[in-house]
């Protein structure tokens, strides 16, 4: 087939290789915001993988490389329009989209490393009009200290990478997210059991090729006093008021992405100002 004169012209693919891994959305769950997670495992140079997307909820958009020697790269390079403006990205990025603000479309000019993708998406209050002098949209590839620090972790072996981290204070009229790579060990995330006054979601996933949903390790998380014990690729939709935590990493054997969000502008809570 190679030698014949139109074997290029025969498409068998999409001209990349992903997994849809996780979604939820108000379909689901009606009291919780929208979360979609892909994996890219490979592409040919220069593949649209993503169409122009109009949204009616703010975004903020992960796209995390998974090259375990240089964690902040995007172990690639991809072109993101925004807003139809070109950017061409080399390191892993939090991009904030407002309602409205058209995204893409994605291509991805070469990949060396898998990349994830994931967009959260958060309905902006009806009653508030955003500023039109703010950016209409920001990219951010650096992080920064949180506003309000965490408590120092337990005791813990695991070895993990905070790669980023967006607050309102950051990036104007976005709302909580960050990233980390947690690669191998064990410990517990330093919130012990609290409460929010909003929802909040904590993803896992794994990024072997060949078993996407599977952790490669046990992770376990309290959720009102009740313990789940977690294998598998996930997202944990906690709904407002619901205690939780301790927050388990009882054994990580393969690099697992995490990450946390929620609708509020910090992620302390506002009623008790307080972690």
């Amino acid at each position: 087939m190679a030698n014949l004169k139109y074997a290029d012209r025969i498409i068998t693919d999409t001209g990349f290789e992903s997994t849809h891994v996780l979604k939820v959305d108000q379909n689901r769950l009606k009291d919780f915001f929208n979360v979609d997670c892909y994996w890219f495992w490979r592409s040919s140079p220069n593949q649209i993988v993503m169409e122009t997307l109009f949204s009616d909820c703010n975004q903020v958009i992960g796209l995390v490389g998974a090259d375990p020697e240089n964690p902040f790269s995007l172990g690639g390079e991809m072109t993101v329009w925004v807003d139809g403006e070109k950017n061409i990205l080399t390191r892993s990025s939090l991009i904030f989209v407002p309602a409205g603000v058209p995204f893409g479309p994605v291509q991805i000019n070469h990949l060396e490393h898998p990349i994830c993708y994931a967009a959260i998406g958060i309905r902006p209050d009806r009653k508030k009009v955003r500023d039109p002098s703010l950016p209409r949209y920001t990219i951010l590839a650096e992080t920064k200290e949180k506003a309000i620090k965490p408590p120092s972790p337990p005791k813990r072996t695991l070895r993990v990478t905070n790669i980023l981290h967006m607050e309102d204070d950051m990036v104007k009229g976005s709302f909580y997210v960050n990233i980390n790579w947690q690669y191998e060990g064990y410990g517990q995330a330093p919130m012990e059991v609290h409460n929010h006054e909003w929802p909040e979601l904590i993803a896992m996933l794994g990024c072997d090729p060949e078993h996407p949903y599977d952790l490669g390790g046990i992770y376990s998380i309290d959720l009102d006093g009740e313990t789940y014990y977690l294998s598998k690729s996930c997202l944990i939709c906690i709904p407002a008021r619901v205690m939780h935590c301790p927050w388990k990493f009882l054994e990580v054997r393969k690099p697992t992405l995490t990450i946390t969000a929620s609708p509020s502008g910090l992620y302390y809570s506002s009623e008790k100002n307080q972690w």
